[in-house]
């Protein structure tokens, strides 16, 4: 089962891969790297902590940030050390830098969904703004994909992950 698993996301690396375009390159390009370290949700979680009506979120979202980059960065990558797809399959190509860390669960993924779901979650923000925040999640953990980075599985996990925190911590904040 294991095996059909890995070729299906091999397959579905592949598809992505043939479907690449020059705008879409960039597109892809631009919302992986605005989201390398977290960048934008802490940027807005940040911004958020110095407003008055928005800093209960403000706070929670850097909770589930801290806590995405704990488990799935400190704890989970080094206990799964999965190899990147282009270093396992050289068909596979990558449009960004190569990574150094494993591949299993995307950090990307786990970070963009504990912010963004937080956002969604939080009673101070307009919820266009936390439906706004989970659709560039979900961009953010396709563009992993997009770029060859992740396998799908890496995406889902991180996925998951940065829900799981963000639901957590927002029943404990709000």
């Amino acid at each position: 089962m294991y095996k059909k698993i890995c070729e299906k996301e091999y397959n579905f690396l592949i598809w992505i891969q043939n479907h690449r375009t020059k705008t879409l390159n960039i597109f892809f390009r631009v919302i992986t790297h605005s989201c390398d370290f977290g960048t934008i949700w802490i940027l807005a979680a940040l911004i958020m902590i110095f407003s008055k009506k928005y800093s209960r979120t403000g706070f929670a979202a850097i909770i589930s940030l801290t806590a995405s980059l704990i488990v799935c960065n400190a704890v989970l990558k080094n206990i799964f050390k999965r190899i990147r797809p282009y270093d396992r399959h050289e068909m596979i190509s990558r449009i960004i830098s190569q990574k150094t860390d494993s591949s299993f669960p995307s950090g990307h993924s786990s970070a963009s969904f504990a912010a963004a779901v937080t956002f969604l979650l939080s009673p101070q923000i307009n919820i266009l703004f936390g439906i706004v925040s989970v659709i560039l999640a979900i961009f953010t953990a396709f563009s992993r994909l997009y770029v060859g980075v992740h396998y799908p599985s890496d995406v889902a996990a991180g996925s998951l992950l940065g829900i799981i925190i963000s639901v957590f911590v927002s029943i404990f904040i709000f």
